[in-house]
């Protein structure tokens, strides 16, 4: 495997994150009830679950671009 293709599959799994998450908290949205937690709880925990590791992947992806250059 070319090394110029590890920067575009670690985009590629940014971009299905970040999709992730924004299925993630629409399925919330629609089943959310408001006795429980806040709605903005759910969207800082999911942030983190997939937005923090999304935007490590993309400093790691844009080192490797420039890298590679």
């Amino acid at each position: 495997m070319k090394k110029e293709i590890y920067p575009k599959i670690l985009y590629i799994i940014c971009v299905l994150l970040i999709a992730g998450f924004a299925l993630t908290l629409w399925a919330k949205y629609k089943t959310y009830q408001m006795f429980a937690l806040p709605f903005y709880y759910h969207v800082i925990f999911y942030s983190i679950v997939f937005l923090v590791p999304c935007l490590i992947l993309l400093l790691i992806a844009r080192v490797l671009k420039r890298k590679l250059k």
